[in-house]
């Protein structure tokens, strides 16, 4: 699923912004979902998001 997420993530970034707290990465996800999901972050970050999402890297 977060494959496909992915795709439609680069194709349509702003779609998924507003649900970028779902995309954080939990202690239980495995590497390879860790890396997708902090993929899809990068891509759909936005100014206003940013600082939640460095604040959830602490």
């Amino acid at each position: 699923v977060l494959c496909n997420l992915l795709v439609f993530a680069k194709a349509m970034p702003s779609l998924f912004a507003p649900y970028f707290k779902n995309f954080f990465v939990h202690s239980s996800d495995s590497y390879h979902i860790r890396a997708m999901k902090l993929e899809i972050l990068s891509i759909i970050a936005t100014d206003s998001s940013i600082p939640l999402i460095f604040q959830e890297f602490q």
